[in-house]
Parts: C-alpha cells; structure tokens; sequence
C-alpha cells in the first residue's frame, strides 16, 4: 500500500490497523454500555413491578383483615418479609 502524505513514521496499513483497534474498542465500550442501560432499565423495571406487587398485596390485606378480623400488621409483616426476599434474590 501507499504512505499516506504527512503520516510521519507511520505508512497508511499502520494508521489503518491502529484506526480498526481504536473502532473496536471503542464498539466494545459502547456494548458495554448498552448492557449496561438495559439492565438498569430492567432494574427499574422490577422495582415498579414489585411496587405495584406491594400495592396489590395492600389491597388484599385490607380486604382479608376487614372479613376474618386478623391484625392487618402481622399479614403486612409477611408481604414485607417477602418482598424484601424477592428484592434481595433479584439483587434489586
């Protein structure tokens, strides 16, 4: 190949190969950092799912304590207990 005018040292097949390492490292960061974003939005994702699992489990609280009469405080402790182990196993 040709040396490229004003390239210095360095011909144009070296330029070109230092160039392609440059891109794919730089391609490498980029899918990093695209991983990177879709777990984080899949994170928040599950959080608002397990918010609204939290919601839903409120509801049936209330409805279950209004017809057997058990403390609402003791079925509340059980829902936390399990969310904070469905969070703690899903790392969220």
């Amino acid at each position: 190949m040709k040396n490229f005018i004003g390239t210095g040292n360095k011909n144009g097949v070296q330029m070109a190969e230092e160039m392609t390492k440059e891109n794919i490292k730089l391609k490498r960061e980029m899918l990093d950092l695209s991983i990177k974003a879709k777990q984080y939005i899949n994170k928040n994702e599950i959080i608002k799912s397990i918010d609204k699992t939290r919601k839903s489990f409120n509801e049936a609280i209330n409805e279950i304590s209004n017809i057997t009469n058990v403390c609402p405080n003791l079925l509340k402790e059980v829902v936390d207990d399990f969310i904070s182990a469905l969070k703690e196993s899903l790392n969220v």
